[in-house]
C-alpha cells in the first residue's frame, strides 16, 4: 500500500525499508519470497502501470506524466517505458492496452518486469 500510495513520487528501496522499520536486506528478501519481484520491479511496475492510466484517460503530455512519476528527465521515462512495456508512451497511448496481468493481480501472480 505504501508503494501505491507514493507511485507519484521518488520512493527508494531504503525508503521504504526505513517506513517499515526493517533493513532493505530484509525487505528485498522477504518481498521477492511473497512476491517473486524484488521491491525496485514492484515500484517501477507500480509507476508504469499509472503512467498506463494517465495515458489513456488524460490530456496530460508524456512530459507532465513523466515529471508527476518524478522522472527528472522525461527521455529516462521514454527509455524505461519502452524497455517494460515495449512501445513507446505515445504509441501505448494510441494502440496499447494495460497489461492483463498487472490490472487486479496480486503482485505474486503478475509478472515480472522484463529487463
Amino acid at each position: 500500500q505504501i508503494v501505491a500510495d507514493h507511485a507519484e513520487k521518488v520512493i527508494t528501496v531504503t525508503e521504504l525499508a526505513a517506513q517499515l522499520s526493517v533493513s532493505r536486506e530484509h525487505l528485498t528478501r522477504q518481498f521477492k519470497e511473497e512476491t517473486a519481484l524484488t521491491p525496485h520491479d514492484y515500484i517501477l511496475r507500480q509507476k508504469l502501470l499509472l503512467a498506463c492510466h494517465l495515458l489513456k484517460e488524460t490530456p496530460l503530455s508524456n512530459k507532465q506524466i513523466a515529471l508527476r512519476l518524478g522522472y527528472d528527465e522525461p527521455s529516462h521515462f521514454t527509455r524505461t517505458f519502452r524497455r517494460i512495456i515495449h512501445m513507446t508512451p505515445s504509441q501505448f497511448r494510441s494502440v496499447g492496452t494495460i497489461p492483463m496481468g498487472w490490472r487486479a493481480a496480486s503482485p505474486r501472480t503478475a509478472p515480472a518486469p522484463s529487463r
